[in-house]
Order: C-alpha cells, then sequence, then structure tokens
C-alpha cells in the first residue's frame, strides 16, 4: 500500500465527496489518560473520537502536498472490495459509505482541552515526507492493505 501511494494510488471503497474520520493512536492513548486522571468528569459518557476529516480526494491531495508524489483516489466499488477482502471489509465500507461517523471534532477538541492531531502532522511525524521508509501507515490505509494480502 506505501508503494501504491507513493507511485500515485490511493484506493479505496469510499464513495466519492464522502467524508472519513480518522483519530491518531496517540490522541486516542492522551484522551484515555485524561479520562483516567479525571474519572468524575468522564464516568458514564461515551465519547466519539474523531481528530480529523476527508474525503479520499483530500485524503490523496494530503498525501501528495506531504509526499511530493501526485497521488489520485481510486474510488474501489464496494463489490469489489468484497471479493478482495471478504464481507466484513465490504460492510464496513458500505457502513462508512451509507452512515459514518459523525463526531464534532471542534466540540471534542473543546471537550478534552487540547488540539486534535490532523492528517498531515500524523504523516510528518511518521516519515511520509522521508517517502523512503514512513515508519506508520494510518490505520484505515493499513487495513486496506491487510485485506489485500
Amino acid at each position: 500500500m506505501v508503494e501504491g501511494i507513493l507511485d500515485g494510488t490511493l484506493a479505496f471503497p469510499l464513495k466519492e465527496g464522502v467524508n472519513l474520520q480518522m483519530i491518531d493512536i496517540d490522541d486516542v492513548g492522551r484522551i484515555a489518560a485524561l479520562a483516567f486522571s479525571e474519572p468524575r468528569r468522564f464516568i458514564g459518557k461515551s465519547i466519539n473520537l474523531a481528530g480529523d476529516e476527508h474525503t479520499l480526494k483530500g485524503t490523496a491531495e494530503r498525501f501528495s502536498v506531504i509526499t511530493g508524489a501526485d497521488v489520485q483516489p481510486y474510488y474501489v466499488s464496494i463489490e469489489d472490495a468484497r471479493k478482495q477482502a471478504g464481507d466484513e471489509w465490504a460492510t464496513m465500507c458500505d457502513w462508512f459509505n451509507e452512515v459514518g461517523y459523525s463526531t464534532d471534532i471542534q466540540a471534542l477538541e473543546d471537550e478534552v482541552g487540547f488540539r486534535l492531531t490532523k492528517l498531515d502532522e500524523y504523516l510528518k511525524k511518521h516519515g511520509w515526507e522521508d517517502k523512503s521508509a514512513p515508519d506508520a501507515i494510518p490505520g484505515w490505509v493499513k487495513g486496506m492493505q491487510m485485506a489485500r494480502d
């Protein structure tokens, strides 16, 4: 998948114009630590987590800016996703397309008291500017890679 992105293709079964929310695992840890340090504030609460959101086209543009490669979105059909990766993957991606996440990112940042990591920052932090050796792949990109392997 890294090679595919750096060669110019970001393939994912996300419909054109649909935003996919994402969060850096480090932010999940920071929020969990906050909840443990202030249990009365968070007990009994359910909190949706997301730090950024982009369409597939927007995500490809972010990869282009950070890597310097001309990355284009490739919209994989749900049927092709099902053939390549199975029913569970296709069902999840269909849910992204039809329902999706709806976290109010600004409200979440206000609630936790810190700015959450944006995709550009994540890519820079994990070596995507040095195209030869990214040290981490965003989870949903990794999921597509694992589903294809």
